[in-house]
């Protein structure tokens, strides 16, 4: 069993024990990666449907995009990758970074210079989306 498989069944194992006695669905993305989410607490974990044969969608539906495909979380995310990101400028095109100052709650509101990009419902900031005419998370095309 390789490295990826044995890391992601030990996270799968854990993510099921935390939420024991709650219903789980599993959906398949069009990127090939699984997002397992619990019902009672929208928790979920993503990982490559190839590192978890063993695991079946429990629905006919296959997503468009998930957290795996879009914003590169999932337990099985390659650590090569995740280094080549940190070489990169810190600031991506659209993307935008949380406010400084959230709430009590932590909640940090949209800016007047941000949007919600329609296909993958992350914040852009509008001045990109207006040079480029894409979502800066998923390239989806924005008018």
């Amino acid at each position: 069993m390789s490295n990826q498989i044995t890391e992601v069944t030990e996270a799968i194992s854990e993510f099921l024990d935390s939420h024991r006695n709650q219903e789980v669905e599993t959906n398949l993305c069009s990127c090939g990666a699984i997002t397992m989410t619990t019902f009672e607490s929208s928790d979920s974990i993503q990982f490559k449907s190839e590192n978890a044969p063993f695991i079946k969608s429990t629905n006919n539906m296959i997503l468009d995009n998930c957290n795996h495909c879009v914003n590169n979380w999932g337990v099985d995310i390659d650590e090569e990758y995740e280094d080549e990101e940190d070489e990169e400028d810190e600031e991506v095109a659209g993307v935008v970074t949380p406010a400084a100052n959230p709430s009590a709650e932590g909640v940090v509101e949209r800016q007047e210079t941000e949007m919600h990009c329609p296909h993958c419902f992350l914040l852009v900031k509008t001045a990109s989306v207006a040079e480029t005419g894409e979502c800066g998370h998923c390239g989806g095309p924005i008018s």
